[in-house]
């Protein structure tokens, strides 16, 4: 089916799309036009859903960092851009709808970081810097995670080896309330989360001085550390590099941290692993291309739904292959449902991993990345969760995307272990302060258009 062209500004908001919408349970669409194309290539693509199910998708745009939100059925309602250069390196949503989103200082070097709380409609509420008072290299947002009671947020952090780690934010206000850092080893953090009884988990990927090891931690909602985990590739390369990005808990008590490790000079696998709330290893499954002389990894984003079933993007493929990603579901004893290949039908055209949602139903999975067409375009999918609608699908007149049957190597992580953490993180700790509201304007902007393609 032709995709619909859909234009920001108050005339695009009445569309096709709205006026059938039960046609439009599923959809492909690619950001594009003289403003909408996306140059940020980082692995994390920031996604969220507020609680009506409404879609918000970051990306740079003109150089800017900016906020697109969609409707359940792909109608395009709002886009906002900064002021400033850069993008939104983290975004998350609280039970009440509001969106939080976090992104480097620039133009002007970091110290640290701009936090922006919005509402559903994208309104901004309050606006902080989180400083560190030097330029030296200052942590980036990786990822942010809202408590239950929507009162405090988490921010992971990476960058400099002195400044990493994890900050607890009043969401009233943005204020920094606590903070949370690894041992002094050049250790980063990638990923937070907290559960529904307030625990805290943060991994990265740890120095442990030969390699760098992907690693987790548990601390209970009072700070206090429970238990760590480290990944052991036992496979005898003598530098491997590997971490942890992303973690979440399942409504059992369940936590499950995924990633991806070296192996090798030329191969990587990817990661993921169930412990119990103790940190009780489960299971542990790699993800991995099949065949090829060299095996590209990365990614790692989860979720899981109210049975369990848990729904993983990575980056996957070889040295004979232009870039893919890896979708898997997996149910919970670590079986495997299905799996799924993502990528650009177009040889030479490239994907990059970016982000996986469930919506509030748990009928439908939501999956951000960028598709390369001579440049990079910011892209969804919303697909069902039973594995169907595979297909290749074009956005604004390009084959932008083949969702297909996989067939990348899913076994159990025989050549790894999971260690325990000895101690607690220590660490030389953050000194991080509110500087105000950072002078930034954050404006709706009309220059940017949504090609939707119908699945049906």
């Amino acid at each position: 089916m032709a995709s619909t062209r859909i234009t920001a500004g108050a005339a695009s908001v009445n569309n096709a799309l709205s006026q059938n919408p039960a046609s439009y349970n599923n959809w492909f669409i690619m950001v594009t036009g003289q403003d909408g194309q996306t140059s940020n290539a980082s692995e994390y693509q920031p996604l969220t859903l507020d609680n009506n199910g409404n879609v918000f998708y970051t990306m740079e745009n003109n150089g800017k960092a900016c906020i697109v939100k969609y409707s359940p059925t792909g109608v395009q309602i709002k886009f906002i851009r900064t002021s400033n250069s850069g993008s939104f390196q983290a975004l998350a949503s609280d039970s009440s709808g509001n969106i939080y989103a976090a992104k480097t200082y620039e133009p002007d070097s970091a110290t640290g970081f701009t936090l922006t709380k919005f509402n559903s409609d994208l309104v901004q509420l309050w606006q902080v810097n989180l400083d560190w008072g030097t330029s030296s290299q200052a942590p980036q947002p990786r990822m942010i995670s809202i408590d239950s009671s929507g009162t405090s947020g988490y921010i992971a952090l990476y960058g400099n080896p002195t400044y990493w780690g994890v900050v607890k934010f009043n969401t009233s206000n943005g204020s920094p309330t606590a903070t949370y850092s690894f041992s002094v080893n050049s250790d980063t953090t990638y990923s937070t989360h907290v559960d529904s009884s307030g625990n805290i988990y943060f991994g990265g990927q740890s120095n442990s001085g030969t390699y760098y090891a992907p690693h987790i931690h548990k601390l209970n909602s009072a700070g206090t550390w429970g238990w760590g985990k480290y990944m052991n590739t036992n496979s005898g390369y003598s530098y491997p590099s590997g971490r942890v990005n992303d973690i979440k808990s399942a409504p059992d008590g369940s936590i499950y941290f995924a990633g991806s490790y070296q192996v090798s000079a030329t191969a990587y696998k990817n990661f993921i692993v169930k412990v119990s709330n103790t940190g009780t290893v489960a299971w542990k499954r790699n993800v991995v291309a099949t065949g090829g002389s060299t095996q590209y990894g990365g990614g790692g984003y989860m979720q899981i739904d109210s049975s369990g079933n848990v729904y993983v993007i990575f980056r996957c493929y070889n040295n004979t292959e232009d870039t893919r990603l890896a979708l898997v579901k997996f149910d919970s004893s670590g079986n495997t449902v299905w799996q799924r290949v993502i990528h650009n039908p177009t040889t030479g055209n490239q994907v990059e991993v970016g982000n996986v949602k469930l919506d509030s139903t748990g009928n439908f999975l939501y999956v951000s990345f960028y598709t390369n067409i001579g440049v990079n375009y910011a892209a969804l999918l919303k697909i069902p969760v039973d594995g169907t609608k595979t297909g290749t699908y074009a956005a604004g007149g390009a084959n932008a995307v083949t969702y297909a049957n996989g067939s990348f190597t899913i076994s159990d992580a025989s050549d790894s272990s999971v260690s325990n953490v000895s101690s607690a993180p220590g660490g030389a700790g953050m000194t991080v302060s509110s500087t105000g509201v950072r002078k930034e304007t954050i404006v709706p902007f009309p220059g940017i258009t949504s090609y939707v393609t119908p699945i049906v």
